[in-house]
């Protein structure tokens, strides 16, 4: 577009200069009215389209940035899904090998009944980890969909209490709850 405008400005000054160089032999035509006039003209229209190529450069490097923007947070965003599949994976994987190995064991050898129990007992407590562990996905889905029946439900803290408590008391460690 420039150099169409500076190709066009040289060939209208040369033909006002022709003209103007056979109506007045021997006068400057850059001293006349109509050189001026053509002059200012593309002088203006130069500015233009330096301003708007500006600007257009101004507002395509905003969008760049907008993009490189957005396009970071969804790499974040890709990498957080990532991380928390690969979290939920070992939590779910950790119970179910738990329980699949106290099954193999009693089913390959004989116990005896308190070998047995506690194997069972132990299975359970992986079960309802496991359960837990689904529900809590279940609720993160349901909270992230925004679903309604998010309401106050009447709970039993004494349950709860006592279900932590239980699940910690088999910990091999000592702990005590107070």
């Amino acid at each position: 577009l420039y150099a169409k405008n500076e190709t066009a400005y040289n060939e209208k000054i040369e033909l006002h200069r022709i003209t103007y160089e056979k109506s007045l032999p021997g006068q400057d035509y850059s001293k006349s009215q109509d050189y001026q006039e053509i002059s200012t003209k593309y002088n203006r229209q130069r500015f233009m389209i330096v301003t708007e190529g500006g600007v257009f450069i101004v507002l395509l490097l905003i969008g760049l940035w907008g993009v490189r923007k957005v396009f970071l947070h969804e790499l974040a965003l890709a990498s957080q899904q990532r991380n928390f599949l690969l979290s939920i994976t070992h939590e779910l994987k950790s119970p179910l090998s738990t329980i699949k190995l106290s099954l193999q064991t009693m089913t390959r050898h004989k116990l005896e009944p308190g070998q047995s129990n506690k194997l069972i007992n132990n299975s359970l407590i992986d079960l309802d980890r496991l359960e837990s562990l689904v529900d809590n996905i279940l609720f993160a889905a349901k909270i992230e969909r925004e679903e309604p029946g998010l309401g106050s439900d009447e709970l039993n803290i004494s349950e709860i209490v006592r279900s932590v408590a239980d699940r910690f008391s088999h910990n091999k460690k000592e702990i005590i709850i107070e």
